[in-house]
Order: C-alpha cells, then sequence, then structure tokens
C-alpha cells in the first residue's frame, strides 16, 4: 500500500527550549567526565562525536517536530526549538574553541545535511524562509569562528585560511598585499548575528602593508 503523504501535527507533549538550554551543556559535561578531558581540550574530531553523544543523549527527532506522517517520518520541523538548538550549539563551540558549522548543527540535531542545505539555498518547495536565515546565521558564526582560530596559539594557520578561502573566497597572503582579519569576541559574534536582519555589514578586515 503507497505511504499516506497526510501529515498529522505532533499533538504529544514535547521538550522545552528551556530543557534544551540544559540537557546539552549538561550532556556535554557528562561526556566531558566520561572521557577524562574538557571540551577545550577536544580535538575537533572528539568534539564531532561529543556532539553525536549530546543529540543520542537528549534530542529525540519527534521531540523537535510540528508535522509526521503515518509512519513517524517528519513533514516538518519546529523551528523555534531548533532555533535554540542552534544557539546553544554555537555557545558550546565558541566558548570551546571550536569551529561551527552546518554539519555539526546536523549532527547535533539530527536533521539531515541534505536538508540543512536545501534550507541554506532557500529552496521554497522544501521550508519556508525562517529556515534558512537559521542556516545563514550558523554560515556566518561559521566564517568568523574560522577567523578567529587563525589568532589562537597552535593552530596552523595556512590551514585555517584553506579553509577560509575554499568556503568563502579568501584571498590566501603573500601575493600583494594581505588582509588580516580582525578578531571578535564571542560577544561580538552573537551582536552581530542579530545584526542579520537589519542587512548590515558582517565582517571587518584590517589592510597591512
Amino acid at each position: 500500500m503507497p505511504k499516506s503523504t497526510t501529515n498529522k501535527p505532533v499533538t504529544d507533549e514535547k521538550k522545552s527550549a528551556a530543557y534544551f538550554r540544559n540537557a546539552i551543556p549538561d550532556a556535554l559535561h557528562e561526556y566531558e567526565l566520561l572521557k577524562g578531558r574538557t571540551a577545550d581540550e577536544m580535538s575537533q574530531n572528539q568534539f564531532t562525536a561529543a556532539l553525536s553523544f549530546i543529540r543520542n543523549r537528549c534530542i529525540n527527532q519527534l521531540d523537535i517536530a510540528n508535522k509526521i506522517d503515518p509512519d513517524n517520518d517528519i513533514r516538518e520541523y519546529n523551528i523555534t526549538l531548533l532555533r535554540v538548538i542552534a544557539d546553544v550549539y554555537i555557545d558550546i563551540c565558541l566558548s570551546n574553541g571550536k569551529e561551527v558549522s552546518l554539519f555539526g548543527l546536523s549532527v547535533i540535531s539530527g536533521v539531515s545535511y541534505d536538508v540543512l542545505i536545501q534550507w541554506k539555498q532557500h529552496d521554497r518547495r522544501k521550508a519556508s524562509p525562517e529556515y534558512a536565515e537559521l542556516c545563514k546565521k550558523v554560515d556566518i558564526t561559521s566564517e568568523q569562528s574560522k577567523r578567529n582560530m587563525l589568532f589562537d596559539k597552535g593552530r596552523n594557520p595556512v590551514g585555517i585560511l584553506a579553509l577560509l578561502n575554499h568556503d568563502y573566497g579568501y584571498n590566501l597572503p603573500g601575493v600583494s598585499r594581505e588582509v588580516v582579519p580582525a578578531r571578535l569576541s564571542a560577544d561580538e559574534i552573537r551582536h552581530r548575528i542579530g545584526l542579520l536582519s537589519d542587512n548590515k555589514p558582517l565582517t571587518d578586515t584590517i589592510e597591512t602593508d
């Protein structure tokens, strides 16, 4: 029998925004104790494993669904809860010197990476503009988190510049005039994210000879 495409709203009591704000950091702390190292001491791959642990601990897909089909396939996500999960994800990344990315959001939320890319590309057939705005927010923070890594001791700036060049069209230094991105604090990044709706500039550069 063909699968019904009729959507049905999720009416059971679901986990709240407050739950995710508390449960995600708690699950990260649990993982830190399990592994015997803090998140800032983990490699990026180890931190990605921590994101997977967090998802398995406290983020059930049906908890962040607005509509599901009769076979429990999600037809529509709860954008309010996804925003909260994304905000907490960004916070734990910035607080621990980790890269922010749509891939990381996919790992912690359980939303398919392909779905996030569709939202980012603002495919109106797949989702409303609110979903595109969420991905834009993560993408902008991703760029700034990589820029800030250029100033972190012990990191290889060449590899980070290569990522910035590949993902955001930065010119690698040493050819003519070198453009050095200005470091922003975590609070400044959060402030700039809040300016998205005003279409204000989101990057600064300092030119050096």
